[in-house]
């Protein structure tokens, strides 16, 4: 069976790093604080912080950036890096998800499990007005439950932010 290669990227703010898939499996991963020698990975306002680790991936794996079938990535991505990716299909998901996700990958998935994730800068859920400025509803925490493979979110509390 001849399966897709699948690029996943990391990162918010800080601490980028790109995963290149075929199927079931990661072929190579990498933080691009390992290249770029920066810890944290944090990168200016210009620079692309996962171009470097891409490149990195896709030289490791001995394919082309067109091997790629699609890219994955959480809502906080920076628009420079959808830019960067802005020639392959990509599949957001929500940064809460994406750390409910990751700590279900650990259990297996006969089991029945609960998710707290806290994190205080998570996904845009809503906007409102405040003394007539716009004001931006983050995830703060959110409660998951998951079984057979099957992640649900069951509630998320946010907190406020100007915008």
């Amino acid at each position: 069976m001849n399966e897709e290669w699948v690029i996943g990227v990391g990162g918010s703010s800080h601490d980028f790093s790109v995963a290149l898939m075929r199927g079931l499996d990661v072929k190579v991963a990498i933080e691009s604080e390992r290249l770029s020698r920066i810890k944290h990975g944090q990168a200016l306002w210009y620079e692309d912080p996962v171009r470097t680790a891409i490149e990195y991936c896709t030289e490791a794996a001995g394919i082309k950036r067109s091997d790629i079938a699609v890219a994955v990535t959480g809502d906080l991505i920076p628009y420079r890096v959808r830019a960067y990716c802005s020639d392959l299909p990509m599949v957001i998901y929500g940064h809460h998800l994406c750390h409910a996700a990751s700590a279900y990958m650990m259990v297996s998935p006969d089991i029945k499990t609960a998710i707290i994730v806290y994190d205080g800068f998570g996904s845009t859920i809503g906007t409102s007005q405040a003394g007539g400025m716009p004001v931006s509803r983050r995830e703060t925490f959110s409660f998951y439950q998951a079984s057979d493979a099957k992640l649900e979110v069951l509630g998320t509390t946010d907190r406020k932010s100007g915008v």
